[in-house]
């Protein structure tokens, strides 16, 4: 994927403003983080019912949260994050656990070096938001092509339709940190044109997804 070098500091910025203590924030962050977790958790756990043989790719991993989720779940999976400190976190607790089908990688969301169509579920949680649309647009269509046929991409939208949510991050969105809100639309029309149809959608406070700020979405690739 080519990256220009504004968006290329940006993502530096990214890193640099979360770094390892991206859980010891605010309180309204860890709860809305741990809905993210819940959430995803359910929907997996309700659609895949067979994960014997099954893996998975963890993208903007941090501290490894949803990798040891999916590795609990017995499914084969790699994270992935740019971010040294964090994975020394998470290279730590997975020696504590001993989790023998978990790895994690260094490596960039913008320079995945995976083939095709190599895994059964691809996460991407918490980072498209600190992304232009155009560089949104083009790590999305990377991440749905590494999914297999049949296989599901689950992302977090944050959504441009809850007025307090658009203003804030209109407000707070600058040179040194990108905050974007999208609408479900946006992910559905790259998603349908890769061959994918989107079969989740829930907001993490509310069940009226045209507002809630917060939501998860996952696409299941039909060809």
């Amino acid at each position: 994927m080519q990256v220009t070098k504004e968006d290329e500091l940006k993502i530096r910025n990214v890193i640099k403003h979360y770094g390892s203590d991206v859980y010891s924030g605010k309180k309204t962050t860890l709860v809305h983080m741990e809905k993210e977790l819940n959430v995803t958790r359910d929907f997996l756990f309700r659609v895949v019912k067979d994960r014997k043989g099954m893996n998975a790719l963890d993208i903007a991993c941090q501290m490894g949260r949803y990798s040891f989720m999916l590795a609990d779940m017995g499914i084969d999976t790699v994270g992935i994050d740019t971010s040294v400190p964090n994975l020394e976190v998470a290279k730590a607790r997975l020696e504590k656990d001993k989790a023998e089908n978990l790895k994690f990688l260094v490596m960039d969301a913008t320079k995945l070096s995976f083939e095709p169509m190599s895994f059964d579920i691809v996460l991407c949680i918490e980072l498209m938001h600190h992304m232009s649309n155009e560089l949104a647009n083009k790590l999305f269509e990377e991440v749905l092509d590494l999914a297999k046929k049949g296989g599901f991409v689950v992302i977090d939208i944050k959504n441009k339709f809850n007025p307090y949510l658009y203003y804030v991050y209109r407000r707070d969105d600058s040179d040194n940190l990108t905050l974007k809100t999208r609408s479900i639309s946006f992910y559905r029309k790259i998603a349908e044109r890769h061959g994918f149809k989107m079969v989740f959608k829930r907001g993490l406070f509310t069940p009226f997804t045209q507002i809630e700020p917060f939501i998860i979405v996952a696409f299941k690739r039909s060809w």
